[in-house]
């Protein structure tokens, strides 16, 4: 019974080990291919892909159970069952303690090196890391005893705790990576550690732990040195575009110093550089990007109407020339460019700098202009970005003299121009021009927009306006009876003379509103409106009411006033206006007035006219309440009076007097009236005493000389002819 108890102990205790044994023994991988391990994952983002592992994991004897040797070289993509896989890392204790690998090749597909994945694998001598891995791990090549070389590539952001401890290390390279995170007893100490860019890393604890030596690249704008301290020695450099084309434009200066010459500005190059340590040679790859021109701003000058100065210092590193030099400038953000590549001068020239000014004329007024200087080396045009630099020319300043009325509006407008030259300006209003502005027929208490527009020889200015008219006033008066059937409508306003569609409206009183009124168009003279209305029923009510029609179309109206036709009672005298500003050319006038009946019929209505100092009065007709009349023969450049007239009852009765003055001839240099030898003698006194007059020059030439006496002899010649 005893000896049956004892034999199941044993069983049972064997059971036990073996099991303890396959706890500790786990398989660490899905599939294996060509003797590598590998274990799928998943990323959400990039899906399947696998990484490289050991065969087992923890095998009771204190080790991770991974059995490559040799020559190993990790595919980037492994197909199993059907499905083709990324290799995408190496993972924990993936050759942990493998010391019969002598190599291994890591694809550029590989971008992690886990803690421990090349544990004592002492017999690798050299490790390339492709630039596809961003993190190496804690420990990952510690205790390699054989390694001598490794280079981390630009992609390596983290190398963790004692990655390369305890190794034979004389030689890593570093390549420029944004800083690495490097955490402590990275390499072993007092190693040989290049950095190219040893600026990177001023602020890490890697320098307590190490002896760096390093060499360093620095681009200037058209060269750059390599440099390196007295450890190393620099044999060559060798150069190549980003094409791979090889450039020869290498000096060496000594062993410790190389400088490349003749390069472009802001332009990418890679360079393998050669150095000496200790008698064995050493090639390390790296690249660098030269410096682009940098543009300083220096001062400016303006901006006026059309010119606008502004000075930038650009750097160099050589005693070179610029062959060409200019800015980029377009009116707007968005407009096309300009031709100003000539526009610039040196003022000042250093060994570092050269000051370039940039002058611009011919600018438009009162326009944002943005630009951006450059310069020309060897052929190729070099600006900085500065889209942003912007001026706005000054504006030619304007004043308007306005005069509105409800149904009127005078503008006109004048302006200082600064340095710009103007060759026109005007008045825009409903797509016609106008030197001034003078129109009747508006809308009463209306918003006008218009734009005055300055023309000069770099371009215009526009001015967008606006004015409004005030509000209209018609208030009917009471009527007058002239006779039993004959009434003279007359109501206030605040038109102005110039208006013509204006009137006044009748009907019945009692006639229905369905009934159209009758209308009549009268004379607006004096702040007044009035007309006459003949053959009216007697005995008869009425009303009336003043009206006017704007250019739209719109009609405005005043107040209604009743009367009733009977015997007038009253005597009333008649009305005669004379309206100012008769149209006038060199000897023609068109005059204008007013003729309203009173009590007795007109029995002749007209103007007087006469030149002033001169008692001969010229008596001219005319007819209609609103008379006009075009009398000729005046003399140019002349004064004359004018008044409407009428008779009425036997009695003459006159308006008020108006001056004008008629255009002057041009030929007419003395404006006598006349053009003959009083105006050539005229000029030759101008020519004789160098008084450059403006009347004097007659042919309009610029200059007053025998070319304007021979066209006044021209003129008086075909006279008598």
């Amino acid at each position: 019974m005893k000896q049956t108890n004892l034999i199941k102990i044993v069983v049972v205790f064997i059971i036990l080990v073996t099991w303890s044994i396959d706890i500790f023994a786990q398989q660490n991988y899905d599939f294996v291919v060509d003797g590598i391990y590998y274990k799928e994952m998943w990323d959400p983002a990039e899906g399947y892909y696998v990484c490289v592992r050991c065969k087992e994991y923890w095998n009771g004897t204190g080790n991770y159970d991974s059995d490559y040797t040799g020559d190993i070289v990790i595919p980037n993509r492994v197909t199993h069952d059907g499905n083709t896989y990324p290799v995408k890392g190496i993972d924990s204790h993936a050759f942990y303690n493998c010391t019969s690998l002598t190599s291994v090749t890591i694809p550029n597909s590989i971008t992690y090196i886990s803690d421990y994945a090349f544990y004592k694998c002492n017999a690798l001598t050299t490790i390339d890391i492709p630039n596809s891995v961003v993190n190496i791990g804690s420990q990952a090549f510690r205790y390699c005893s054989g390694l001598t070389h490794v280079t981390i590539p630009r992609s390596v952001r983290t190398i963790r705790n004692y990655a390369f401890s305890d190794t034979n290390l004389k030689f890593a390279i570093v390549l420029r990576p944004t800083p690495i995170d490097f955490n402590y007893d990275i390499f072993p100490r007092h190693q040989l550690v290049f950095v190219p860019d040893v600026s990177l890393y001023e602020n890490y604890s890697l320098w307590n732990h190490y002896n760096l030596q390093y060499f360093a690249i620095e681009p200037q704008l058209t060269k750059v040195n390599v440099s390196s301290n007295e450890l190393l020695t620099l044999k060559q450099a060798d150069l190549k575009d980003v094409d791979g084309q090889a450039i020869n434009s290498i000096i060496a200066q000594n062993n410790s110093y190389l400088t490349i010459t003749d390069l472009m500005p802001g332009s990418a190059y890679n360079v393998d550089v050669t150095v000496d340590y200790n008698g064995e040679d050493y090639v390390i790859d790296d690249s660098f990007v030269t410096n682009m021109f940098s543009f300083k701003y220096k001062y400016n000058i303006g901006p006026s109407q059309t010119m606008y100065k502004v000075a930038y210092s650009v750097d160099r590193d050589d005693n070179y020339e610029f062959e060409a030099y200019g800015l980029n400038v377009r009116k707007g953000y968005t407009g096309d460019y300009l031709p100003y590549d000539d526009c610039g001068r040196i003022i000042e020239t250093t060994n570092d700098s050269i000051t370039i000014e940039y002058t611009l004329s011919n600018l438009t007024p009162n326009t944002i202009y943005y630009y951006t200087p450059w310069v020309q080396y060897k052929g190729k045009n070099y600006s900085p970005f500065m889209g942003g630099n912007y001026f706005t020319t000054k504006q030619i300043d304007t004043n308007y003299e306005t005069v509105t009325t409800p149904t009127s509006v005078y503008l006109a407008g004048e302006y200082s121009a600064g340095d710009a030259v103007v060759t026109d300006a005007y008045f825009t209003f409903n797509d016609e021009k106008y030197k001034t502005l003078y129109l009747t027929g508006l809308n009463p208490n209306t918003s006008y927009n218009y734009t005055y527009t300055i023309e000069t020889i770099s371009g215009s200015q526009v001015n967008n306006q606006s004015f409004i008219t005030s509000s209209l006033s018609m208030v009917a008066q009471p009527v007058k009876m002239l006779t039993n059937t004959t009434v003279m409508f007359e109501a206030q306003t605040n038109m102005i003379d110039e208006e013509t569609m204006v009137g006044f409206e009748w009907r019945r009183y009692d006639a229905p509103d369905e009934m159209p009124s009758t209308k009549v168009y009268s004379p607006v003279f004096g702040g007044k409106i009035a007309g006459t209305l003949k053959n009216l029923a007697e005995n008869v009510y009425y009303k009336y009411r003043p009206f006017y029609t704007s250019n739209s179309g719109k009609s405005y109206y005043g107040n209604w006033v009743a009367f009733l036709t009977a015997d007038a009672g009253v005597v009333y005298e008649p009305i005669v206006y004379t309206y100012n500003s008769p149209a006038v050319t060199q000897t023609e006038a068109t005059l204008q007035g007013v003729a309203l009946r009173g009590s007795d019929d007109i029995t002749e209505q007209g103007f007087e006219y006469w030149k002033s100092g001169n008692a001969n009065v010229t008596k001219v007709t005319a007819t209609g309440e609103r008379m006009s009349k075009k009398v000729s023969g005046l003399q140019s450049g002349s004064k004359y009076i004018f008044r409407a007239f009428l008779t009425a009852g036997g009695e003459t009765h006159y308006g008020n007097e108006v001056e004008f003055v008629t255009l002057s001839n041009s030929l007419d240099v003395n404006i006598d009236g006349e053009i003959n030898i009083a105006d050539i003698n005229a000029v030759i006194d101008m020519i004789l005493t160098d008084n450059q007059v403006s009347s004097g020059d007659v042919n309009g030439d610029g200059e007053v000389n025998i070319a304007d006496i021979n066209t006044i002899i021209d003129a008086i010649l075909s006279n008598y002819s």
